[in-house]
This record gives C-alpha cells, structure tokens and sequence, in this order.
C-alpha cells in the first residue's frame, strides 16, 4: 500500500484529507507538535479502527520550521502540505507573520525533494494567494479569479502596511492589516513551494490546491467545538440562540471540506501537475441559518433569525473563484450546500449529545 504523509494532522482539513486517502487504501503517517496531540488523533472515532490495524501513525515534529522531517518521510510515496499557521494579528509585523508560514512551506517541501521515494506532493494554499484584498468587494464585483490569478501585493507592501493606505482606504478595508498580511503570506508560501519544485534536482509532480472558505462536518469530536478552528466557529455562532447577530461572511466563495479532500487524492491518482483552484459556489451566513432552520427545525430557538431571505453576500457585489479546470482535470463535482450544512450540525450535535 502507498504511504501518505499529511503535516499538520490535528488540523480541520488534514484531517478530513487523512480519512479520504485511507478510504482508498493509503496508508497515512501524520506530523504533530507533541505525543499528546497524536494521541488525540489516533483515538478519534473516525480513525480508531486504522489506527489499531497500523495504517494511520503520527510522527512528533515539535517546530515546523527548524523541525526534523527526514524520519516523517522516510520511504512515503506522497506528502501532503496542509499545516500553516494562521495569523491574522493586526499586532504582528509583516515577518512575524510571512516567516512561520514560508519558512515552514520551505522546511515540508524540501525535505521531500530530498527523499527518493516521494513522488508527489501536494500543497495546499488558499484562494488568499489569488485575490486582490488591497480591494473593497465592491471594486471587485464581477470578477472572476482562476489559476493564473495571482494575489498582486509585494513584499513591501505587505510591510509597510498600513502606511501605504489611505485612511479612508483602510477604513473600507475593515481595518484588517493582519488579515490582509495572512493573504500576503499565503502568496509568498505558495510561490517558495513553487521554486523549490521547479529545481532540476527535484523529480516529483506538485499540485497546489486552492480552496476559498472551507465548510463542513468536523472529524474531531473531541475537542469542543467552541475550541475549533473557523471553519466549526461559523456554525457554532449560528447555534447561538435566536436573537444572536449573524455576522457578514468574510469569504463569500466556500468548498466543503469533503470534496477538498477528493480533490487531492484525485489529483494524485490522476498525476495532476499545477495549481488549481476549488469551490462549490458562494455563501451567506443568513443562507447557512435560514436553511439550518428547515433542516433541524427543532434546533429552531438556538438558530438566530437575523434577516430572513437576505443575503447580501450571493445577492451583493462578489467576487468567484472559478474551479472548471479542477472540475476538468479530476472529474470533480460538488455536493449541495445543504449537505455541507447539515453534516457541520450534525457534527456539532453529535458532540453535545456526548
């Protein structure tokens, strides 16, 4: 069986990307920062019964830059780049926030240039590294980002921000020079992977995979989900009772994590080489409550009202991802949105039952 090595294993998406390739028979190795954080993993529902048949292990790299991945790699025929922190600190300077994330992409992805058996990897970025965030929505309406969209700002820019904007500028903007630092660096992460794999001593394909927002079932039903990441925290919020805010959606194009994760095992098995973007469609935190309430009508009291039929964020000014060559290249589709919806509640509500 081929081995699948998935940094970052703990993560929202890493693991949803180990359930799939072992679905199809892989064999998966996963980094973490501590035995602790492993164990979790192995102890999870969804992975208790490979774990005890040895086909999903761990492996303790404590620091992602200066880490040593020559016993993680060792003999894996795919590596799968899913762990970068996300930093979106306003407090942070521009190299607090580029480093981890560069330095780390660099770490992953020279160690499996130095591994022999590795023949693919796969990095996975984030539609940040094609999107103009030095733009409101609005500027934006209409248009359509694909594979050769590349998010425009420099290095200096990301460093002097703010002083580059004008006041009114970032106003518009929200005010979030982190959130726009954090895009930044997931451009200049991509584009360290990409020069790595274009080095003549390096003979494995790379697929970099782009996923706007990702939403969906959470696999680790341990952790409470107040304590997860983003992708749970959207529904947590719209579980918050009936007269809570439904705050605007940050991104409006989103994926669910399930089809995330059969893009990149089709891409391996189809030996797809490039960049690719990845989205189902556009979404509203009003849509994702409005149809939580058809579909779980005796979550009812707990799910917030809001603005019933409006949705700003698919009826406004928008930007789209395109995601045809991805639907070309690996035969993908995309589930309804109502199907995203109902696995992230019943994920949470399987939870609270406990």
């Amino acid at each position: 069986m081929p081995t699948v090595l998935i940094t970052g294993l703990t993560g929202f998406i890493a693991l949803h990307m180990a359930d799939r390739f072992l679905s199809e028979g892989y064999n998966v190795r996963g980094t973490v920062r501590s035995k602790e954080k492993g164990e979790h993993v192995l102890w999870l529902p969804a992975f208790r019964q490979a774990a005890a048949d040895g086909r999903l292990q761990y492996c303790v790299v404590e620091d992602v830059i200066t880490g040593d991945y020559t016993r993680a790699m060792k003999g894996v025929d795919v590596v799968l780049h899913a762990a970068s922190p996300v930093n979106m600190s306003n407090d942070q300077t521009w190299e607090e926030i580029r480093d981890p994330a560069v330095n780390g992409t660099m770490a992953v992805h020279l160690a499996a240039a130095k591994e022999s058996s590795v023949k693919h990897v796969v990095h996975l970025s984030s539609f940040a590294s094609m999107c103009n965030w030095l733009e409101t929505m609005e500027e934006q309406d209409g248009r359509v980002y694909d594979e050769t969209s590349w998010n425009p700002i420099t290095e200096n820019e990301a460093a002097r921000l703010p002083d580059t904007l004008s006041k009114e500028r970032l106003i518009a903007l929200g005010g979030m020079i982190g959130g726009i630092r954090y895009c930044a660096s997931k451009k200049f992460s991509e584009l360290a992977a990409l020069e790595i794999s274009r080095r003549p001593e390096v003979n494995c394909k790379l697929t970099v995979l782009c996923p706007p927002t990702v939403l969906g079932p959470t696999l680790d039903t341990i952790t409470p989900p107040a304590q997860q990441g983003w992708s749970v925290g959207t529904f947590v919020a719209l579980l918050a009772g009936k007269q809570a805010p439904v705050p605007p959606a940050a991104l409006l194009n989103y994926v669910d994590v399930r089809d995330l994760a059969q893009a990149a095992i089709r891409a391996v098995e189809r030996g797809v080489d490039g960049r690719l973007g990845v989205a189902a469609g556009h979404y509203d935190h009003q849509l994702i409550a409005d149809r939580m309430r058809t579909l779980f009508p005796h979550l009812g009291e707990r799910i917030p009202l809001g603005h019933l039929g409006e949705y700003p964020s698919i009826k406004g000014p928008k930007n789209t991802l395109n995601s045809a060559k991805a639907s070309e290249l690996l035969g993908l589709s995309y589930r309804p949105f109502d199907e995203t919806v109902r696995g992230a509640v019943e994920s949470i509500s399987s939870m609270e039952r406990m």
